[in-house]
């Protein structure tokens, strides 16, 4: 039930022509065997129940951001500074479920690791 909420989510949103660009672009790399997203945890909470996660993919032998696309495709909001995703929730690999989450998302199979 969950996972096709979050399908539906991406649907019923109106990304820009760059959220639409970037899409492909994982796409495409995907298809040529890079289907790795990287994470960097910038922070967590003192609570330890809230995380600030960047989120990069390695193209051509240089880093694409793709928090902002992450951010509008899987309605996580960013910190104030308009960097970071703000993630919730503890017990588990955040950094993994973002991915999954984005995954799901765009419908393609995508791997994580941290840096």
């Amino acid at each position: 039930m969950r996972l096709h909420r979050q399908q539906n989510k991406m649907k019923d949103k109106k990304l820009e022509e760059w959220d639409l660009k970037t899409i492909q672009k994982i796409k495409e790399q995907v298809k040529k065997g890079n289907n790795t997203l990287y994470t960097v945890l910038r922070s967590v909470s003192r609570s330890g129940m809230q995380r600030k996660i960047d989120v990069y993919m390695i193209v051509d032998n240089e880093p694409l951001y793709l928090t902002p696309l992450i951010a509008a495709v899987c309605g996580y909001s960013r910190e104030k500074q308009g960097y970071a995703l703000k993630v919730n929730g503890c017990g588990m690999d955040m950094g993994f479920h973002v991915v999954n989450s984005l995954s799901v998302s765009i419908g393609t199979e995508l791997n994580h690791r941290w840096l």
